[in-house]
């Protein structure tokens, strides 16, 4: 039987990386900041739900920075269910989630994170939008 590697990182568009840093290095003497708070592997994630949520097209990535190591979400089965659970709704085929599928697997999420991450970086920039986010959120939760 074939033993098939994961890849040890994540990656995302270089550019991307470059904004992130930048937001983090803006508020790196706030260590509560909510940038400084959140695990890349949320930030990747949020990407990939905005891309999903918005239906954007896959950005493929001229230059490839890693983002976070892949192992970070074996030790956080919460956020790898619903990392897999992200990429088998675009995807629609439930072999993407075997380990003979890894390099597609992850060629996909770094796709959908790159199509995303303009948005939520814009986010992440503007505590004024994150807190009107959560406020409507909040409210269609409530109402359901």
């Amino acid at each position: 039987m074939k033993k098939y590697k994961e890849p040890a990182l994540a990656n995302i568009d270089q550019k991307y990386k470059i904004q992130l840093d930048v937001i983090k290095k803006k508020h790196e003497d706030n260590p509560e900041h909510y940038v400084n708070r959140l695990e890349a592997k949320y930030i990747y994630i949020f990407a990939i739900i905005m891309a999903l949520k918005y239906k954007l097209k896959p950005v493929e990535s001229k230059k490839k920075a890693w983002i976070f190591r892949t192992e970070g979400l074996k030790r956080d089965e919460e956020s790898e269910t619903i990392f897999k659970s992200l990429i088998f709704s675009f995807k629609k085929d439930i072999k993407i989630l075997l380990p003979e599928n890894y390099e597609e697997y992850y060629s996909i999420a770094e796709k959908l994170a790159n199509a995303g991450m303009e948005r939520t970086l814009k986010l992440l920039n503007s505590s004024d939008e994150i807190e009107k986010m959560i406020l409507v959120e909040s409210q269609k939760f409530l109402k359901n």
